[in-house]
């Protein structure tokens, strides 16, 4: 399976608990990217990197980071959702709805969660 997870509001609120997750998944022969959005353009890779290490998440928790770049937060949504559709994405992880709602328009097949 795919699996798309989002950072900000997703891993950051419970970083153990998805990296528990994410590392049963991925060894379990999952493949598991990390979907982030970008829409004031101000958080580089680098930066999602410094950021995911101070979380506690390395970098061998997960297969690839991937950031949805727009000008906006409509704009990431439909980016974060195209690329899910290129990942071919079975579940997606998100806690904005916007993401979630767009992300399920143009993937019907896919199943999406909201953390509270």
């Amino acid at each position: 399976m795919n699996i798309a997870i989002d950072i900000d509001g997703t891993i950051t609120k419970n970083p153990k608990l998805f990296l528990n997750l994410m590392l049963k998944w991925k060894f379990g022969g999952n493949e598991v990217v990390l979907l982030t959005g970008n829409g004031d353009g101000t958080m580089t890779r680098k930066a999602r990197l410094i950021q995911l290490r101070g979380l506690g998440i390395p970098e061998y928790a997960y297969h690839n980071l991937v950031i949805a770049e727009g000008d906006g937060e409509l704009l990431v949504a439909k980016e974060k959702a195209r690329i899910l559709n290129i990942l071919s994405t079975d579940i997606f992880i998100d806690d904005n709805f916007d993401n979630i709602a767009e992300a399920k328009k143009r993937n019907p097949n896919l199943l999406v969660f909201e953390p509270h």
